[in-house]
């Protein structure tokens, strides 16, 4: 018997008893599916992370955040040596020269009005460079720009949410809105951030870091620090650069936190690897269940086909030729089932990855790669050969005379 007539008798054997053998691929089957999802799912989720991080100026920025509560107008004031100012952004300046870009920044929560309408968010001290480090275009009118700053001017510009909600369908370009105890002229209102870490930003006003220092709060210490790098590379060098800046000017260091969007994307990493580790051993679990359901078909096989193996023993048929179609039949099994795991999990992964990123309203798809199915399409071959050697030599060395009077 050739490798196509054992191929075909094999086939014909597996589709004589369609419900056992079907039962028997399920393991092996939800095994490969499961292992696609998890890693469809995963990669799309992480991709989508990193897709993010470059929207909000790349992984090449560094935030420098002031660790005590979010000031409010009638917040004390910290003491002197637990605070930043903008005096010490030129320590930042001359203590490295891979910085390419510096933004303080003062986030106040409260209050703001148009006509009757009110609502209370966050309004952030901003320069005009952190629309440049934040990669966050204006849709109409304009940003913040340098005379803005120097002249302290009343002028602010809305988030897309605060549009919204406050004006009403009413064209804010030119309007006065009150914010605190001032009145303010919009003149700008940003682009609309439209993935789901950031779509905080669009619930916030911008006014002049100046404005907020003399005419909001009459304070000029910062809520944070945004730090451009010249390339990703270099940001451990610079995070380095300015703990030793922040020693130097004799702030408590506990008082702050320095991180970058490296480490969010390496933290996403990190998880991703784990929620991995943890749901491949699941599979490994299921496709071990799968292996022992076909090696248990492939005993009971045996067992019916004893009088078959002991005619072709006596017509001159080796042992290894016995093994190899007992084997064959085993790696079918768990190929098929590989198989149709493979085109569930990429289907599954796209319909959850969909009902994700329709929950989260965000655009989350998902993504497996060849390597991944090829690992998955091996593993299923593994598990038909380990699973089906057993039954295979056990059918290679039944004797040809007891084989022939087996009833």
């Amino acid at each position: 018997m050739n490798f196509i007539e054992s191929l075909l008798s094999n086939f014909q054997h597996l589709l004589s008893h369609p419900l056992r053998t079907v039962l028997t691929l399920l393991g092996v089957t939800i095994g490969v599916a499961s292992v696609l999802m998890m890693v469809g799912i995963g990669e799309g989720t992480r991709q989508k992370v990193i897709e993010d991080m470059e929207k909000l100026g790349g992984t090449g920025v560094i935030k420098i955040k002031f660790l005590e509560p979010k000031v409010s107008d009638d917040a004390a004031n910290p003491s002197e040596k637990d605070i930043l100012t903008r005096e010490d952004l030129k320590a930042f300046k001359r203590a490295s020269n891979f910085i390419e870009i510096v933004a303080p920044v003062i986030s106040v929560y409260g209050e703001f009005y148009f006509e009757r309408n009110r609502s209370r968010g966050q309004y952030m001290g901003i320069t005009p460079n952190y629309s440049q480090i934040r990669d966050w275009p204006v849709e109409e009118g304009r940003f913040i720009i340098d005379s803005d700053v120097e002249r302290c001017n009343m002028v602010c510009v809305l988030g897309s949410e605060v549009r919204a909600e406050i004006f009403k369908g009413v064209h804010p370009i030119g309007k006065r809105m009150r914010i605190g105890s001032e009145e303010y002229i919009v003149v700008g209102v940003m682009s609309e951030r439209d993935f789901e870490a950031v779509r905080w930003m669009n619930h916030v006003i911008l006014i002049p870091l100046s404005t907020i220092e003399k005419r909001l709060l009459t304070r000029d210490y910062l809520s944070s620090i945004f730090v451009k790098v010249h390339a990703t590379d270099l940001v451990p060098t610079v995070k380095r650069q300015i703990k030793r800046v922040l020693d130097g000017l004799k702030l408590h260091p506990e008082m702050f936190k320095i991180y970058s969007q490296e480490d969010v994307i390496r933290s996403v990493n990190k998880t991703t690897m784990l929620l991995h580790l943890s749901f491949g051993i699941s599979a490994a679990i299921v496709l071990i269940v799968g292996g022992i359901g076909i090696m248990n078909l492939m005993l009971v096989s045996v067992t019916e086909r004893t009088k078959e193996i002991g005619i072709r023993k006596a017509v001159g048929a080796k042992d290894l030729d016995i093994l190899l179609q007992f084997l064959q039949e085993a790696v079918i099994m768990s190929m098929v089932g590989g198989l149709i795991g493979i085109i569930l999990g990429l289907q599954g992964a796209e319909f959850f990855s969909s009902f994700i990123a329709r929950y989260l309203h965000d655009d989350i798809r998902s993504i497996v790669s060849i390597k991944a199915i090829g690992l998955a399409a091996i593993f299923a071959f593994l598990v038909g050969v380990f699973f089906g050697l057993y039954p295979a030599i056990r059918a290679a060395r039944l004797e040809p005379s007891k084989a022939l009077n087996y009833e």
